[in-house]
């Protein structure tokens, strides 16, 4: 029985030591590696590739890039010279987890697996889908200057990568699906950097070209139904736009103001509140601001936030 127990023990131990170990590889590197940015399952039908300028990407992608972070879609890399952006999709998403994998292929496996498949397929079909219609119909918008949703072999070029450890890894892009993207600052930096200098003034004209921004794709019918605006659109110098659209999609309705409206107003509402908790020395101010803004755009008072926020993110996964 003594015997057991510590066998036991040692099965314990050893699987603890092997789930920590798994944990630190994956703080020291994000799980960045080749093969999951990498697809070889049954073709997407969702996508395009942009006609490849090579006298734009064969500079840019003369030089490295630096490993930047990694959202819930993809990998994103840095340009040496801090212009650029390249993103690569996470891939390893679309492929089945290990338990998956030994599912016998007969019934009811085999329509567990396939739906669990299609699932995946349809979560980057959409996510496709979000980038072709901010490239054909909001480029400018998007910070997009590249996009590449299928393999192109028409594209003879490699990035040199420099992940979150150091080491330099090489990618063929012309079977690799990927973006290429000016590099803006996250809203969030743009206006930390701005208020810490206390110019009041320039949020003032940034919150308004952003909320500009917003108004126009509205009334084009674009809506980008990811919230997390302090994080997911940002600034070039005064000129604001998405930084990322993967969630992008055509909205006939939102074209009438009784629509855009609520949209506008959940934009507002979280800048306000960020504002308040971060510089509540120019809340009031600022609030003031923006409640003019929404008063020019829409014609009526700036209605007063929900209760919590938890309501706005229900309103959001209704939407």
């Amino acid at each position: 029985r003594i015997m057991f127990t510590k066998n036991c023990l040692k099965v314990i131990c050893g699987a603890l030591f092997v789930f920590l170990l798994m944990r630190l590889y994956y703080a020291m590197t994000d799980d960045f590696r080749l093969q999951n940015i990498s697809y070889s399952g049954p073709a997407l039908s969702v996508g395009i590739s942009s006609d490849a300028d090579l006298t734009l990407l064969q500079p840019i992608f003369a030089q490295r890039f630096f490993y930047l972070g990694k959202g819930a879609q993809s990998y994103a890399f840095a340009s040496e010279d801090g212009k650029f952006v390249v993103k690569f999709f996470k891939f390893k998403h679309a492929k089945p987890n290990w338990l998956m994998q030994i599912l016998p292929p007969f019934a009811p496996f085999a329509e567990w697996k396939k739906r669990y498949l299609e699932k995946k397929q349809h979560k980057f079909a959409s996510v496709f889908r979000g980038y072709t219609l901010a490239y054909q119909k909001n480029k400018e918008r998007s910070g997009l200057l590249y996009l590449q949703l299928q393999p192109n072999p028409h594209l003879p070029l490699q990035a040199i990568l420099i992940d979150k450890i150091g080491r330099e890894q090489l990618v063929d892009l012309k079977n690799t699906y990927f973006l290429l993207q000016k590099k803006g600052i996250p809203l969030r930096e743009h206006l930390h950097t701005l208020l810490n200098r206390e110019q009041v003034s320039d949020t003032k004209k940034s919150l308004q070209a952003l909320l500009s921004m917003y108004i126009a794709e509205y009334t084009e019918g674009i809506y980008d139904r990811d919230h997390g605006l302090l994080q997911n659109t940002g600034f070039l110098g005064q000129i604001p736009f998405h930084l990322d659209v993967g969630k992008m999609v055509e909205k006939p309705d939102i074209k009438f103001q009784d629509i855009y409206k609520q949209d506008l107003e959940w934009v507002i509402w979280k800048i306000n509140a960020w504002i308040q908790k971060h510089y509540p020395l120019y809340a009031q101010e600022i609030g003031n601001f923006l409640s003019e803004q929404y008063l020019f755009w829409i014609h009526e008072p700036l209605p007063l936030p929900p209760p919590n926020e938890t309501l706005w993110k229900a309103r959001a996964r209704r939407e």
